[in-house]
């Protein structure tokens, strides 16, 4: 396992000086004397650069971590990734994926060289891995008005209100069908990541849901007008975050069981702690801006530093 020396972590997973500040101007707010400390403990600025690797998701991810450091973005949705139809096509295209977006990141190494340990070689070149998987699974089932009207009590947070109108169903139950359909193809594709870059890889939690019903339903994504007819309804949104939640429950879960950092949202990007903060909406019901991936992206790198060390 390759450990960091304690003298380069800071420097290994902090943006350059000037972005700091930007960036401290930008998003920080309430948390500036925090992050001096932070930047007073630096031994040396260096431009950390960052593989950011998922689905739509990843946008939001990617434009907010460009902002203040070099980033290089792998799209699952590419017709290239397609292609990858099993797991053992999948780790080919990933390792390639991941190679040529480190040499990009790093123009100094030939273009035409061999990795002989990608894990290694992105350590010693200042490069993390953001994976951030799924997202519209749970949405499917989160969203829109479209089943018998159901509910369930979620175990991390009991006293969530209940809707006394609607079937009750055991969490198991629901947690189970979730995890069945989250696995294949998202976590049997994490597990793999983890065993191949398990010192550089960090998991993004996916944007809470938007609490707003009114946002909601005027900023539908097509594919659910397209899958269900023109959306006049959508499920309550205490129900929505309990899918949310229990979906995040199911990649934390598993990535502790193999070892995977994984990174939540941080209350400051949310609203109540339950829905995603008003300033990081989109243009759409699902998904974040980049406010909020700058926000993930800092977290990420800050988690990063305190576990090296």
């Amino acid at each position: 396992m390759l450990i960091p020396k304690t003298s380069d972590v800071r420097k290994r997973f902090t943006a350059s000086g000037n972005d700091l500040d930007l960036y401290r101007h930008n998003f920080l707010g309430e948390r500036f004397s925090e992050f001096e400390e932070f930047k007073k403990s630096l031994k040396t600025t260096h431009t950390q650069k960052a593989i950011i690797i998922g689905q739509s998701h990843a946008n939001a991810l990617h434009a907010g971590a460009s902002e203040f450091m070099a980033t290089k973005r792998i799209n699952l949705c590419s017709e290239e990734a397609k292609k990858a139809t099993t797991l053992e096509l999948f780790e080919k295209y990933v390792t390639r994926a991941i190679e040529k977006a480190a040499q990009e990141l790093n123009p100094e190494i030939p273009s035409d060289s061999t990795l002989d340990s990608i894990d290694a070689y992105l350590a010693e070149n200042d490069t993390i891995v953001l994976t951030i998987f799924g997202g519209n699974i749970h949405n499917v089932i989160s969203l829109v008005k479209a089943w018998k009207d159901f509910d369930f009590i979620l175990p991390s947070n009991p006293d969530l209100s209940l809707d006394q109108k609607a079937q009750l169903i055991p969490y198991a139950a629901i947690k189970g069908m979730l995890k069945l359909k989250i696995s294949n193809p998202h976590l049997d594709r994490l597990k793999i990541m983890g065993k191949l870059i398990p010192n550089s890889l960090i998991n993004i939690e996916t944007p809470p849901p938007i609490g707003d019903d009114a946002f909601v339903l005027e900023h539908m994504d097509p594919y659910f007008n397209e899958k269900f007819g023109v959306v006049k309804e959508v499920i309550p949104r205490i129900l929505r975050h309990k899918i949310w939640r229990m979906s995040c429950e199911i990649y934390s879960e598993f990535c502790n069981e193999n070892r995977i950092s994984h990174h939540e949202t941080p209350p400051r990007l949310m609203e109540d702690r339950l829905f995603l903060a008003r300033q990081a909406y989109s243009t759409n019901a699902t998904h974040a801006n980049s406010w909020f991936g700058r926000g993930m992206a800092y977290g990420a790198i800050e988690k990063m530093a305190q576990k090296a060390i």
